[in-house]
């Protein structure tokens, strides 16, 4: 008889089902559900859109109307990450995060009011990478797919009747910045050949084709076979090789049958404009970051860590802010776990770059394709500044080096 599986780490998911079934049965909720914001010519609420109108039920029906005799529920997909500690450049880091469901259908005064989205948040420390991140999500998705094909049934009191109500739910749109819908999604990072998740427009034509209209779309349809082709690859190694070429891969979102990836997330302008462009200008430019010294909130630290997958494809410039970072940390007066770890999840060229700056000799150290590994650079650095005796625990049982 075979060894019985453990998991290694054991974790809690809210039951969907009964979170709306308390949501709905809340007095003078299911009125302000089963409104209709009508489409005009200019638009004010997201549920006036076309994506809005044409979503489609189990039914072959439109999942939005006056002809629906239930409750109808559109959910919006947030996800993002964030550091616990409070954003300093000084400060202590780690990467907590959360998915969690808005529902389109609630006025904007109600819908991201806490008590009405529904939370799943992954364990904290440090980001979770995408197969992490897939086992996170599968219970959650499973619940998506039911109250969507199957719905629920409800009955509530109202006028001294009892009212049955069908309701069902279905995600309209994901929500997030551009490494969180990567991750979510299961697209390549921006740095990656294939950075964009809507088209086919290589990383060398960028500068060559400014016209969008002729920039090559990749299809929903094709863009799941390349997924489920990565899924189903029979070892790690293809799917590596798969994922380098097309810089595609599953994500347990492509379980839900009627959501298109390459249409249901948006290109976000916040961090690209308010927290890369402007940050830029705030802190080089006007020299504020001198001023504030550590107490300069950055909400960028924990943009560190993309996925390890991607990293071998990014283009590394001298001097880079993940290079100022590292610098940074490793030139404080103790390195501890924390920093260690933001460390480990740099890009392999930026450790090396650390190394030789540093006087860390990586030829003898051991190789995965041709490059030191990144945990044995990372440790060669905590040695240097005489942390060898500090444990270097902290990922060994989570990480692989790729």
């Amino acid at each position: 008889m075979g060894a019985k599986l453990q998991p290694h780490l054991s974790y809690c998911v809210a039951n969907l089902n009964h979170w709306v079934a308390e949501l709905v049965s809340r007095p003078g909720m299911i009125d302000i559900l089963q409104q209709i914001v009508e489409p005009t010519d200019s638009i004010h609420d997201i549920m006036q859109g076309k994506g809005i109108r044409g979503l489609v039920g189990p039914d072959g029906q439109p999942f939005i109307g006056k002809h629906v005799t239930g409750v109808h529920l559109c959910f919006a997909l947030f996800m993002d990450f964030f550091n616990s500690e409070g954003n300093f450049i000084g400060g202590k880091h780690n990467s907590t995060g959360g998915v969690y469901l808005v529902i389109l259908n609630l006025p904007i005064h109600l819908r991201y009011a806490s008590e009405n989205m529904f939370p799943v948040f992954t364990p904290g420390g440090r980001e979770p990478t995408t197969d992490e991140l897939n086992n996170l999500l599968r219970p959650f998705v499973d619940q998506l797919i039911g109250i969507y094909m199957d719905g629920i049934t409800i009955y509530i009191q109202k006028d001294n009747k009892t009212l049955k109500v069908d309701v069902r739910g279905m995600v309209a749109i994901i929500i997030a910045d551009t490494p969180a819908a990567k991750k979510i999604g299961g697209f390549a990072s921006h740095a990656h050949r294939w950075f964009c998740h809507m088209c086919r427009l290589g990383r060398e034509d960028i500068e060559s084709s400014l016209g969008p209209a002729q920039w090559p779309r990749i299809s929903s349809e094709d863009h799941d076979t390349l997924a489920k082709a990565w899924r189903d690859a029979p070892t790690t190694e293809i799917q590596d090789e798969l994922f380098g070429i097309y810089g595609i891969r599953f994500s347990e979102l492509h379980r839900i049958p009627y959501l298109k990836m390459t249409e249901c997330i948006g290109a976000e302008p916040m961090h690209a404009i308010m927290q890369n462009t402007i940050q830029h200008h705030i802190r080089k430019t006007f020299g504020i970051n001198a001023v504030q010294g550590d107490k300069f909130y950055d909400n960028e630290e924990e943009e560190v860590v993309n996925d390890r997958e991607d990293q071998d494809y990014t283009i590394l410039h001298e001097d880079s802010p993940e290079l100022q970072r590292g610098s940074a940390i490793y030139n404080r007066p103790g390195i501890d776990t924390r920093s260690l770890d933001i460390l480990s999840n740099m890009q392999v060229m930026t450790l090396e770059t650390l190394c030789e700056r540093n006087g860390v000799s990586t030829w003898q150290l051991p190789q995965h394709k041709g490059r030191p590994k990144r945990m044995e650079m990372v440790s060669a650095l905590a040695a240097k500044v005489n942390m060898a005796q500090l444990k270097f625990q902290f990922l060994t049982d989570t990480l692989v080096d790729g």
